[in-house]
């Protein structure tokens, strides 16, 4: 059977892009947050601070613990390439975009992990969350030529740079509008934080669900600009 043929891409107008960029940065430092408050100590997003631990543990012999952050940074990989094989062979399913189906289902494990108590391990439920933020930052890691990141903050940082330089030293007027579009993703993703730090103290882990509200937002999104 012949791979499906990839839809266009939903449509998403210069000028909302960071409309649509800041609930997900916003989810993905709520993310972070709540792994690390409440699943272990780890961020889930970190993966180069899981291989460094990863180096360290099996330098102590410590495998179970070297154990677990392999198996996070794998999960990572993992959703990076469920990512690629989605977009490339499903394409659409009836009238849903493939980006659609990643944040329908990013959504459901949300919702599933919400129910998972805190006083059980914590690894596996990291493991899911590594899954959750590399498939998002596979799928929506460009918009409109515009290139982002929604769960980390390096790359975000790297390109505000690189448009204050555009604008002060080059003196492109335009690159202006890009600084600010990165200030956004990047203070979403530090609110993210934020908020997340005050829902974990009072719902523990049902905090996550505060996710869902964004995730909905998103899709609902999604599904306006696509009938659109």
């Amino acid at each position: 059977m012949s791979p499906k043929r990839e839809r266009a891409a939903v449509p998403v107008p210069q000028r909302l892009i960071v409309l649509f960029t800041i609930p997900l940065a916003f989810t993905g430092g709520f993310l972070d947050i709540y792994t690390y408050l409440i699943r272990g100590g780890v961020f889930a997003n970190a993966q180069t601070s899981n291989l460094i631990f990863l180096g360290l543990r099996l330098m102590e012999g410590d495998w179970p613990q070297a154990l677990n952050y392999f198996a996070q940074v794998a999960s990572y990989v993992v959703g990076i390439l469920v990512a690629g094989v989605v977009k490339r062979r499903i394409g659409t399913v009836g009238n849903l975009h493939w980006r659609q189906i990643v944040i329908f289902a990013e959504f459901i494990l949300v919702t599933i992990i919400g129910y998972i108590p805190a006083s059980f391990p914590p690894e596996p439920v990291n493991v899911i969350v590594a899954f959750i933020c590399s498939v998002q930052v596979a799928s929506f890691d460009s918009l409109e030529g515009t290139s982002f990141a929604t769960t980390m903050c390096t790359g975000n940082l790297r390109q505000m740079g690189e448009h204050i330089l555009a604008f002060v030293v080059d003196k492109r007027p335009g690159a202006l509008r890009g600084v600010f579009k990165y200030v956004a993703i990047i203070v979403s993703f530090v609110m993210g934080a934020v908020i997340g730090t005050f829902f974990v103290a009072e719902m523990q882990e049902e905090a996550i669900w505060i996710c869902c509200y964004t995730l909905f937002f998103v899709l609902s999104y999604l599904l306006v600009m696509e009938d659109g």
